[in-house]
């Protein structure tokens, strides 16, 4: 089968979209299928220091040389040339003015939301409506049940609307066994708990959690990896920054990898409201990929006990579930897993299995080719 993967997202970079998006075509590769991944335009680069994804296993299409405003506009009749002349079997978009202009050619198409973001504007809202009214659309697939939930209010049908969550990549027992890498080893004090944080730094992402941890716990390590830039460089340059506050600063997805492994509590302290760069607040919606990473480094997790969270998190079980609100409580649990190892090593060992059973590329992609097979075979049936 030939599989076209379209994302208006800058490829490849150092985003989390990135490492989403190379897994999907990765998947369907190891699939057995050809895929070609068109990217509406170029990304920024590589992070330095890191390898690049591997793309070598599929054909990488940029339709456009720089950024545009308007780009999904600009992107539609690109997108809808290539689509006419590969031809494929199945067109896999994450964003709704794509997927319609590839429905168009006549390709099954499964749109990924990630928010309802699009249903802002009268041209989303058109798109959206016209797509669902394709019988072309094999699926909308949503990465939460509460996304699920808006989509179908906002007229999608029931029984086309998944949800699929983010993902992770296994672990290897090797990988988990590795040594802390050698830029992270002299931040962790021998005997200390070492507690750690990946990911952005933007508001909403509890670096006040964070620093009220490293304050209360003054013999626990708290480290923080992540960025942007100047976001790290001013809470490491700040004076009353705690002294076991380590701000690592902005490296490469695979050096977030092996922090996660390396430590012995990992920390994902969400707010309430959970504002992108772009300022859409995606706390309803959200699978964060860094949630589902740490269930497979095996480390112990504390996490906001929030309504779209507790949809993969059960508390107790795979995670600690705190009042994002109550610094005093992520202190607490700290506190109770530095005091309880086997605790510790529990809610690491079922985090662990439960990703490995629920949350891998590998069974994402088996459902996303399962609903394109139950699509094709109703069409045959019904002769449209």
């Amino acid at each position: 089968m030939r599989v076209l993967l379209s994302t208006l997202t800058p490829y490849p970079s150092g985003s989390a979209h990135t490492v989403h998006i190379t897994a999907t075509a990765q998947g369907f590769v190891d699939a057995g299928h050809d895929v070609t991944l068109a990217s509406a335009q170029p990304g920024p680069g590589w992070p330095a220091g890191d390898t690049p994804p591997d793309t070598s296993a599929f054909d990488v299409r940029t339709l456009a040389g720089r950024d545009h405003r308007g780009l999904s506009l600009v992107n539609a009749p690109r997108l809808w040339r290539l689509a006419r002349t590969l031809r494929p079997d199945l067109c896999f978009a994450d964003d709704v003015r794509s997927a319609l202009t590839v429905a168009l050619t006549g390709t099954p198409v499964l749109v990924e939301l990630h928010s309802m973001a699009f249903h802002r504007t009268v041209l989303g809202r058109a798109a959206f409506g016209r797509l669902l009214t394709r019988p072309e659309l094999v699926a909308v697939v949503t990465i939460s049940e509460a996304l699920r939930d808006d989509a179908i209010a906002a007229g999608a049908d029931p029984a086309r609307t998944v949800t699929l969550p983010e993902a992770a990549r296994p672990r290897s027992d090797a990988e988990l066994a590795a040594a802390p890498p050698e830029w992270l080893r002299p931040s962790m004090r021998p005997g200390a708990l070492q507690v750690g944080y990946s990911g952005s730094l933007y508001a909403g992402r509890g670096v006040d959690v964070l620093e009220g941890v490293a304050r209360a716990l003054p013999d626990v390590d708290v480290h923080v990896l992540g960025g942007p830039v100047d976001r790290a460089d001013a809470l490491r340059s700040r004076t009353d920054r705690p002294v076991n506050l380590h701000v690592h600063g902005l490296r490469p997805p695979s050096d977030a990898e092996r922090l996660q492994v390396a430590m012995d509590v990992l920390l994902a302290p969400y707010a309430r409201s959970v504002a992108t760069p772009s300022g859409v607040d995606t706390s309803r919606w959200m699978s964060p990929m860094k949630v589902f990473e740490y269930l497979a480094a095996g480390t112990s997790v504390i996490c906001s006990d929030l309504p779209v969270l507790r949809e993969v998190l059960e508390d107790e079980a795979t995670a600690l579930l705190v009042d994002p609100d109550d610094v005093d409580a992520w202190v607490a649990a700290v506190r109770r897993l530095r005091d309880d190892p086997a605790l510790r090593e529990r809610l690491g060992t079922t985090a662990r299995r439960d990703h490995a059973e629920r949350f891998t590329w590998e069974r994402r992609t088996r459902r996303m080719l399962d609903l394109a097979r139950a699509h094709a075979s109703a069409r045959r049936t019904s002769g449209r």
